[in-house]
């Protein structure tokens, strides 16, 4: 396991947490629940002991959005509004630079 100096994902790590994650939207799912919220999704904000860039903590939000829709449930990803804007609302969300991705 390791951070990819190309990209700086975390590459086996990661695919554990969301093969994990998966498996938790799919009981929420089961349980009757509409939607998810994943919390604490600003680890490239925080000193967390690896290199998480910002690149990198996008697009494990966006895989944990697609888990997310991909069970058929609404997604709040929360704490990383620096990133994050709700699609349409032309908001920047604080963010500088505007973010790159909305959902």
């Amino acid at each position: 396991m390791g951070v990819n100096p190309n990209t700086g994902q975390l590459e086996d790590r990661q695919a554990f947490i969301l093969d994990e994650m998966a498996a938790r939207v799919n009981q929420v799912k089961a349980d009757g629940f509409d939607g998810v919220a994943f919390d604490n999704v600003d680890a490239w904000q925080n000193n967390t002991g690896r290199t998480i860039t910002s690149d990198t903590q996008l697009q494990f939000d966006t895989q944990l959005a697609n888990i997310a829709h991909n069970a058929g449930l609404t997604v709040a990803l929360k704490n990383d509004t620096d990133q994050i804007c709700v699609q349409g609302s032309g908001s920047t969300c604080g963010a500088s630079p505007p973010p790159r991705r909305t959902w």
